[in-house]
């Protein structure tokens, strides 16, 4: 039985990356695999659920910073290795595998894989990003990224070879999700809704403008719930409040059953400005709501079928996106004929068919 450990930040995190990790470590699982979470911090309990079989560890209490944090955190995952022995260790997010460059001296060292979870493109302002995605060009054993923009990014600006890395999409969280479509009409609160971190990634300030677009007529009676929270809340509230849409637009914070909140909704809006995946359109695809996303690099385009479940508005263009919310807003058979798109259009981010292909690649070693 090969045993498996994912080496991440932290899987007490809530956001979207530790929320694959889970998805994925549980799939290992399930096929017999011995499977690790390693987190370098707070790594004893898991944001989202795991497998009790699914195994937590940290290598630190807290987290560690500077030089010194760094080399502290590089010894403890050594003397892990060391007593543990794994086959593959996993970097979870490029930034980990910066920690991996001494095992590549361990004699009988682990496979090392390094998944990435951004862009290529964006380093969130961390230069150590782009560091860490050139040495695992040539140092790592394989490298999975999450589309197939992604990859052609790798593969002619990274140089990395077509031979060493492999696109794997991140499970939909929500495929057993399904409700029927029911007319806006039949309700006396249609509303929109939206979802993710507030920061500027996911450009809810773009979302907001555009909201306030939106002739009065016809949004009028309509609500836009934005669910999540992140440093960009006072800043997001001070906007709404200035365009006087404090009666339509709420920052309704974090959820425990997102599920029953896509439910009520009429239509789903993802306005980033970058992404790496983009899991949020797969929940709201999969609970029927149509969906609107900025066509930002990298995930929507490989999600969204134009016209057909959702509409591609061009990247952070307000004017457009405020025309296609309004289009939703006032077309009930739209919204339906999107709704009723066949789940099997979904299937390729099933847990079944990404698990097959985490299996592929772990039986090449």
């Amino acid at each position: 039985m090969k045993k498996i450990v994912f080496f991440t930040g932290s899987q007490a995190l809530s956001g979207g990356t530790e929320r694959a990790c889970a998805n994925v470590a549980n799939l290992l699982i399930s096929y017999g695999f011995e499977t690790t979470i390693l987190s370098q911090y707070e790594g004893q309990r898991s944001a989202h659920e795991v497998d009790p079989n699914v195994e937590l560890h940290e290598l630190n209490v807290k987290r560690k910073k500077g030089i010194r944090g760094y080399l502290g955190t590089i010894s403890k995952l050594l003397c892990y290795v060391r007593k543990h022995r794994p086959d593959i260790v996993i970097a979870v997010e490029s930034l980990s595998f910066l920690y991996f460059l001494p095992l590549l001296m361990f004699p009988k060292r682990p496979v090392l894989i390094n998944w990435e979870h951004f862009n290529a493109r964006v380093s969130l302002g961390r230069r150590s990003r782009g560091w860490s995605r050139k040495l695992a060009v040539f140092l790592a054993d394989h490298i999975v990224v999450l589309s197939d923009a992604d990859k052609a990014i790798w593969i002619r600006e990274l140089k990395c070879s077509q031979s060493k890395i492999t696109r794997i999409y991140n499970v939909n969280p929500l495929e057993a999700a399904r409700r029927p479509f029911y007319s806006s009409a039949e309700k006396s609160n249609p509303s929109a809704i939206a979802v993710g971190r507030l920061t500027y990634q996911k450009g809810f300030d773009l979302l907001i403008r555009s909201w306030s677009m939106i002739p009065e007529t016809v949004r009028d009676g309509w609500q836009l719930n934005i669910y999540g929270e992140g440093p960009d809340r006072d800043f997001l509230q001070r906007k709404i409040i200035s365009l006087n849409l404090d009666h339509q637009i709420s920052l309704s914070g974090q959820t425990a059953d997102i599920l029953a909140e896509y439910t009520k909704s009429d239509f789903f809006i993802l306005s980033s400005r970058f992404e790496g995946f983009g899991l949020v359109l797969l929940e709201a695809l999969s609970c029927g709501l149509p969906v609107i996303s900025f066509d930002c690099f990298a995930g929507p385009s490989e999600i969204i079928s134009e016209g057909n479940n959702g509409i591609l508005v061009p990247p952070s263009d307000i004017v457009l996106l405020s025309r296609a919310i309004s289009r939703l807003m006032q077309n009930d058979a739209m919204r339906a004929k999107m709704a009723r798109v066949d789940k099997n259009t979904l299937d390729r981010f099933s847990s079944g068919v990404i698990g097959l292909e985490w299996l592929s690649l772990i039986g090449r070693y």
